[in-house]
């Protein structure tokens, strides 16, 4: 018995002497609040680094990270619309480590676009697009720095965006190079926007193409513009135009409207036109030194002799099989009105115009502020070699249109057409080899005109085709074989590739986009002109 008890005392001298269980991990927990308002602030990014790791704050602005090694750690704060901070946090075994942080509202801010104004030797406007980025409304004022610069308004007010026509005026200059700046000015904040401008030397005259308008199935109405007379009186002057020139001269059909002896604008009706075929017409001037033509060329296509108006849903057209998905947008969703039902999902709620092509039912409107797109969870482009894609837009911005999507980083994101900031439409098709060479490249400046603008795109075994208001403008003969689309598993109509793509989301108004599988020929394109498509 004794023994015993001693054994018991030792068991109890040898557990009084154990250390303590200490743990080896912490966590960081805290709450974000706006600098202004105190408000606790729901949905900010909050990333903890080295890790990587990233969660959202609940709607009472709190975050909580657990299970931590006990180390230092960089914790960064992000949201749209406030300035992103970042701190470092102690972990300490066994503790929560506190913080609580607030974030400042970003400063009120507009991009603008494009960020230079090159008029050239001809072009006399060029409408600029103010964005608000941060959201709310946004008081601006622009000035301009000499007096050959006009501006269609000097102040706005801007929740999403804005437009502003920039004019220049070259009468009593002399032939030079000019240079000036418009001042955009934000909360005393001031940028500034280049403007470049040249007076062509004197001798041949200057002359322009304004538009084209009031197109029949045999007709037209032509515009043009003499801006400058050059060194001597105008001896000719008129349009020129052809059906199968892209860039025709006096040799081509033309009309002559006699001489002219001061800058003016002029038009001329044309007639006698073969119907459903398209046109290519340009200004032109003569004098003494030579003859000069306008510098844009500009296309049309007649319709055919029963012709309704363009996008009129009046007619309908039957063309074969091929068409995987239709997008109306009449019911203010992304709903397919095709029977294959591939219906699209709309992203942070854009909006919808009625100020459609023919004035009936409703487009699409993505403002790109919000990251605005349309995702179609199908790629009806999968492992084909003929493809077609047809749409109409209009006040568009730099971005992407529409692009296959795929998360494989080798061969993805096919097929592509982007607008860039070089004023070009690019259209990507991917090459068994992953050429990122793109098929064409086009200058897409004629048609930002405030108007709706057909565009269509075809691919046809390695021949890639580009439709401006059923005209073909361009083709490519590309890397002939492989597949459009790889291993896609979406389509997206704005936004941003996921993320791949170097840009912000499109801004745009888009209606009737029609996706097939297979090759539209050019006199089918045609068609989207003279009437609505629609098979089932």
């Amino acid at each position: 018995m004794k023994k015993l008890l001693n054994l018991i005392a030792v068991f109890f001298v040898m557990a009084s002497c154990t250390e303590p269980v200490v743990s080896t991990f912490g966590s960081i927990g805290g709450t974000v609040q706006d600098a202004k308002t105190d408000a606790y602030l729901a949905g900010v990014k909050v990333t903890i680094n080295p890790l990587g790791y990233s969660q959202v704050t609940n709607a009472d602005g709190a975050f909580q990270y657990d299970n931590l090694d006990v180390a230092e750690y960089t914790l960064i704060y992000e949201k749209a619309g406030y300035d992103t901070y970042k701190h470092k946090v102690t972990v300490k075994p066994g503790m929560v480590s506190p913080v609580q942080v607030t974030l400042t509202p970003a400063s009120a801010s507009l991009t603008y676009a494009p960020e230079v104004l090159d008029f050239g030797t001809r072009t006399n406007e060029i409408q600029m697009t103010i964005t608000n980025s941060a959201g709310g409304n946004i008081a601006y004022t622009l000035s301009a720095s000499n007096s050959w610069i006009s501006l269609s308004k000097t102040s706005g007010t801007v929740s999403k965006t804005d437009y502003v026509t920039v004019l220049v005026s070259r009468n009593g200059l002399s032939a030079a190079d000019y240079d000036g700046n418009i001042i955009l000015t934000v909360e005393g904040n001031e940028s500034v926007i280049p403007v470049r401008m040249s007076v062509a030397a004197a001798g041949v005259p200057v002359v322009t193409m304004e538009g084209v308008s009031d197109v029949t199935s045999t007709g037209a109405m032509l515009s043009g513009t003499i801006t400058s007379l050059g060194d001597s009186k105008v001896s000719q002057h008129g349009f020129c135009w052809s059906s199968t020139n892209h860039s025709p001269t006096v040799n081509d059909e033309c009309c002559q409207l006699g001489d002219a002896s001061d800058v003016k604008s002029f038009s001329a009706k044309l007639s006698g036109l073969t119907p459903a075929t398209g046109y290519y017409v340009r200004a032109y001037a003569i004098n003494s030194y030579g003859t000069s033509y306008s510098e844009n060329v500009t296309n049309f296509t007649t319709s055919t002799s029963s012709q309704p108006n363009p996008g009129d849903d009046s007619h309908t057209v039957a063309v074969p099989q091929g068409l995987m998905s239709y997008y109306t947008f009449d019911n203010e969703d992304a709903s397919d009105v095709t029977e294959n039902e591939l219906d699209g999902i709309l992203i942070n709620d854009p909006s919808f115009v009625d100020a459609t092509v023919n004035g009936k039912g409703k487009a699409l409107h993505l403002n790109g502020v919000k990251g605005q797109y349309m995702s179609i969870p199908y790629n009806v482009f999968k492992n084909l070699n003929k493809i077609s894609a047809s749409f109409w837009i209009k006040d568009f911005s730099v971005g992407v249109i529409f692009s296959a999507i795929t998360t494989d980083s080798v061969r993805s994101d096919y097929p592509r057409l982007i607008a860039t900031t070089g004023d070009t439409f690019r259209f990507y098709t991917g090459y068994d080899n992953y050429n990122s060479t793109p098929s064409f490249v086009y200058q897409y400046t004629s048609i930002q005109s405030q108007k709706w603008h057909h565009v269509a795109v075809t691919s046809n075994n390695g021949v890639r085709t580009l439709y401006i208001d059923g005209v073909r403008v361009d083709a490519n003969e590309g890397y002939v074989g492989g597949n459009n689309g790889y291993d896609a598993s979406k389509i997206f109509i704005g936004g941003n590739n996921d993320g791949k793509y170097d840009s912000d989301c499109m801004t745009m108004k888009i209606d009737n986009i029609r996706f097939y599988q297979r090759w539209l020929s050019d006199d089918e394109i045609k068609d989207f002109i003279n009437y609505n498509i629609i098979i089932f």
